[in-house]
């Protein structure tokens, strides 16, 4: 588990597991074994509608920002489906641009590789994140 932010952090399905009771919990993958406190089914490529994301993004900026506890973005691995959840997180939260907070990401977490049909969704709706 990475703390990227003051408070945000990200990792796999086993860190979610170690922090329940411990952290807000955002599950981003369809296929963990931990729900958390909401799921967001994502799957790891095509076939994700926008609004999942955005949903996804929303609530984990709202847990942030109204929590005094730190919230936990996690998928499977903790690699592809929380990346791209956290870089829309990360966008919502500070309104900076998408390249900025995927560098602080992955200058914080270096494993997260998002994949590329996740990647042209984040691009395609970064201004709905604003």
């Amino acid at each position: 588990m990475t703390e990227v932010m003051p408070r945000l952090f990200i990792g796999d399905w086993r860190d979610a597991e170690r922090s329940i009771g411990q952290l807000h919990i955002v599950t981003c993958a369809h296929d963990s074994p931990i729900t958390g406190n909401a799921k967001f089914g994502l799957v790891d490529g095509p076939g994700n509608p926008p609004e999942l994301l955005i949903a996804a993004a929303e609530y984990a900026a709202e847990a942030y920002i109204k929590g005094k506890q730190g919230v936990l973005i996690h998928c499977h691995g903790g690699r592809s489906r929380s990346g791209v959840v956290m870089v829309a997180t990360m966008i919502k939260i500070t309104g900076k641009p998408l390249c900025e907070c995927y560098d602080l990401l992955m200058n914080r977490h270096e494993i997260t590789r998002i994949h590329p049909y996740l990647s042209l969704l984040l691009l395609a709706h970064e201004e709905s994140l604003r």
